[in-house]
């Protein structure tokens, strides 16, 4: 989905780490990304790894540990850049 879409838009309930790893992808590709959270009641638009590194800081250390290892399974061969401070 991520690899076909020219921008995203993402309904997020705060809690799903499938929506977060879509996020992660879209981003990933520089793809400009908006993003409703819900619990928040927020919008919020990433373009860059800095905003999604600022974006995710913010929430649980465990939602963001769950989206490095899928991200991690999914891109084992394709060098998927993720930045350093992503594994902090």
């Amino acid at each position: 989905m991520a690899q076909e879409a020219t921008f995203g838009l993402m309904l997020w309930d705060g809690k799903s780490i499938g929506t977060l790893l879509n996020i992660f992808r879209l981003v990933n590709l520089k793809k400009k990304t908006t993003i409703y959270t819900v619990p928040e009641k927020k919008f919020r638009e990433l373009k860059s790894d800095a905003e999604w590194e600022n974006f995710i800081a913010s929430y649980d250390i465990g939602l963001r540990r769950e989206v490095e290892k899928r991200a991690m399974l999914e891109t084992p061969t394709k060098n998927l850049p993720l930045q350093a401070s992503f594994f902090d």
